[in-house]
Protein backbone atom coordinates (compact mmCIF):
# COMPACT_ATOMS: atom_id res chain seq x y z
CA UNK A 1 0.00 0.00 0.00
CA UNK A 2 0.96 3.48 -1.24
CA UNK A 3 0.58 6.62 0.25
CA UNK A 4 0.06 9.50 -3.04
CA UNK A 5 0.83 13.11 -3.09
CA UNK A 6 -1.00 14.84 -6.28
CA UNK A 7 -1.96 18.58 -6.74
CA UNK A 8 -3.03 19.66 -2.75
CA UNK A 9 -4.29 16.13 -2.16
CA UNK A 10 -3.00 13.11 -0.06
CA UNK A 11 -4.09 9.39 -1.07
CA UNK A 12 -3.29 6.78 1.85
CA UNK A 13 -4.28 3.35 0.23
CA UNK A 14 -4.12 1.80 3.86
CA UNK A 15 -6.61 4.04 5.59
CA UNK A 16 -8.25 4.26 2.53
CA UNK A 17 -8.28 7.84 3.30
CA UNK A 18 -8.09 11.01 0.66
CA UNK A 19 -7.50 14.26 2.01
CA UNK A 20 -6.84 17.91 1.15
CA UNK A 21 -3.66 19.99 1.88
CA UNK A 22 -5.95 21.52 4.98
CA UNK A 23 -6.30 18.04 6.43
CA UNK A 24 -9.48 17.72 5.27
CA UNK A 25 -10.95 14.31 4.34
CA UNK A 26 -12.59 14.51 1.28
CA UNK A 27 -15.44 11.62 0.81
CA UNK A 28 -14.98 9.30 -1.97
CA UNK A 29 -16.85 6.08 -2.66
CA UNK A 30 -15.39 2.47 -2.27
CA UNK A 31 -15.39 2.23 -6.23
CA UNK A 32 -14.09 5.70 -7.01
CA UNK A 33 -11.63 5.47 -4.52
CA UNK A 34 -10.42 2.45 -6.48
CA UNK A 35 -10.40 3.94 -9.77
CA UNK A 36 -8.13 6.98 -8.08
CA UNK A 37 -6.12 4.63 -6.57
CA UNK A 38 -5.75 3.10 -9.90
CA UNK A 39 -5.25 6.52 -11.87
CA UNK A 40 -2.65 7.21 -9.15
CA UNK A 41 -0.59 4.31 -10.01
CA UNK A 42 -0.46 5.06 -13.38
CA UNK A 43 -0.11 8.50 -13.68
CA UNK A 44 1.48 9.54 -16.80
CA UNK A 45 0.65 6.76 -18.49
CA UNK A 46 -2.49 5.36 -20.95
CA UNK A 47 -5.18 3.85 -18.59
CA UNK A 48 -7.62 1.47 -20.44
CA UNK A 49 -10.97 0.88 -19.58
CA UNK A 50 -9.34 -3.14 -19.75
CA UNK A 51 -7.13 -1.62 -17.06
CA UNK A 52 -9.54 0.07 -15.01
CA UNK A 53 -12.08 -2.62 -14.95
CA UNK A 54 -9.94 -4.96 -13.62
CA UNK A 55 -8.35 -2.59 -11.05
CA UNK A 56 -11.92 -1.79 -9.22
CA UNK A 57 -14.36 -4.35 -10.71
CA UNK A 58 -12.20 -7.47 -10.87
CA UNK A 59 -14.45 -9.94 -12.90
CA UNK A 60 -17.91 -8.24 -13.06
CA UNK A 61 -19.52 -7.25 -15.51
CA UNK A 62 -19.85 -3.28 -15.89
CA UNK A 63 -21.63 -0.88 -18.00
CA UNK A 64 -19.99 2.11 -19.77
CA UNK A 65 -22.38 4.39 -17.45
CA UNK A 66 -21.24 3.29 -14.04
CA UNK A 67 -17.80 3.56 -15.33
CA UNK A 68 -18.40 7.15 -16.40
CA UNK A 69 -20.37 8.07 -13.36
CA UNK A 70 -17.39 6.58 -10.87
CA UNK A 71 -15.37 9.00 -12.90
CA UNK A 72 -17.61 12.07 -12.68
CA UNK A 73 -17.89 11.40 -9.06
CA UNK A 74 -13.78 11.34 -8.58
CA UNK A 75 -13.84 14.23 -10.51
CA UNK A 76 -16.47 16.32 -8.78
CA UNK A 77 -14.78 15.06 -5.20
CA UNK A 78 -11.11 16.80 -6.47
CA UNK A 79 -13.14 19.93 -7.48
CA UNK A 80 -11.45 22.32 -10.30
CA UNK A 81 -8.89 20.38 -11.00
CA UNK A 82 -10.73 17.13 -11.55
CA UNK A 83 -11.92 17.43 -15.06
CA UNK A 84 -7.45 16.94 -15.90
CA UNK A 85 -8.70 13.04 -14.90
Amino acid sequence: MAIHHFWEFTLDESSHQLTRGDGERVELSGRAFDLLVVLLRHRGEVVTRARLLDGVWQDSEVTDSALSQTLFLVRRALGPGGHQL
